[in-house]
């Protein structure tokens, strides 16, 4: 049996419509009410990444992929090897950090050929590693997590004040 736990914005996002209100609600069953006017923001190119649980466990990749697809002036560029780890994989990257840095590394190359200003992932583990890769090599993409990035859009919100902190406290 899996469980799955609601990030902190279904609420918001079942309050606006775009998520059925009920208890199987979660990342992997999102549904998107079609009547939903997801207009608000300028167009933006995004990438997917699509964690190891989400891709091979609970198999919800497309779902949350389909859900980016339904926003108008968002356009979703596939990366080439979106099916590859990014190196986090919980201790791993603790570890074999070596290993864990040149597997970011080679995600962040498939990354940066789409020209993408934002990256999309359902992850925390996969955005925090992926995004200090990208700060330790000063590289200007801003990873976002998928709840965020969907309120964003419908509120009309900046997407620059949602992505992962770079900042310790």
């Amino acid at each position: 049996v899996s469980h799955h736990h609601k990030h902190p914005v279904i609420d918001s996002l079942m309050t606006l419509g775009v998520v059925p209100k009920g208890p199987d609600t979660n990342f992997g069953y999102i549904q998107v009410c079609s009547d939903v006017d997801t207009s608000k923001g300028e167009p933006v190119k995004v990438s997917w990444h699509s964690n190891c649980h989400a891709l091979r466990i609970a198999k919800s990749v497309e779902a949350s992929k389909s859900l980016l697809r339904k926003l108008s002036n968002v356009e979703l560029i596939e990366l080439e090897r979106e099916e590859e780890c990014c190196g986090f994989g919980g201790t791993f990257s603790i570890k074999e950090p070596e290993i864990s840095n040149a597997m970011a590394l080679a995600k962040i190359a498939d990354i940066k050929k789409t020209g993408v200003k934002y990256l999309i992932s359902g992850d925390g583990g996969c955005l925090l590693n992926i995004n200090g890769t990208l700060r330790r090599n000063n590289e200007d993409i801003k990873c976002v997590h998928l709840y965020d990035f969907l309120l964003a859009r419908l509120e009309g919100q900046s997407i620059d004040d949602k992505g992962v902190s770079d900042e310790r406290k």
